[in-house]
């Protein structure tokens, strides 16, 4: 049901989360201020994971890495194209590393790009 529900509201996508060296089946939603990361079956109702949006910096690793391979490996065929995603920014202690389609991984990447710079003091570069 949780699945379901946080799946149908726009700008929700499946992702997977890298902890521990395990790979966590959850619903990232991108908000206007940050993403958020939820764990498909869990009973806490807020999410597991808050990227800010403000400073956030994405790569996409290749698809050779052996990150990107134990994503597939995982999940079969449904999972062949996907792509996993390095997220670093200042306000985080390490790196953030989470698997989505390769379709999810363009929008975050512009909804990152389309804040812009007016108004922040800082330029991205």
């Amino acid at each position: 049901m949780r699945r379901r529900q946080l799946r149908r509201t726009l700008g929700a996508f499946p992702a997977l989360l890298l902890r521990d060296g395990v790979w966590h089946e959850g619903t990232a939603h991108t908000r206007p201020d940050a993403i958020h990361w939820y764990k498909d079956a869990s009973v806490r109702p807020g999410s597991c994971l808050r990227l800010g949006r403000r400073r956030l910096d994405m790569q996409r690793l290749a698809p050779e890495s052996a990150l990107t391979r134990s994503v597939r490996d995982s999940g079969g065929p449904e999972r062949h194209g996907w792509v996993v995603v390095r997220f670093s920014s200042p306000d985080l202690v390490y790196d953030e590393f989470l698997a989505m389609d390769f379709a999810a991984s363009a929008g975050v990447c512009a909804w990152i790009e389309a804040l812009g710079v007016v108004g922040l003091g800082d330029w991205r570069e």
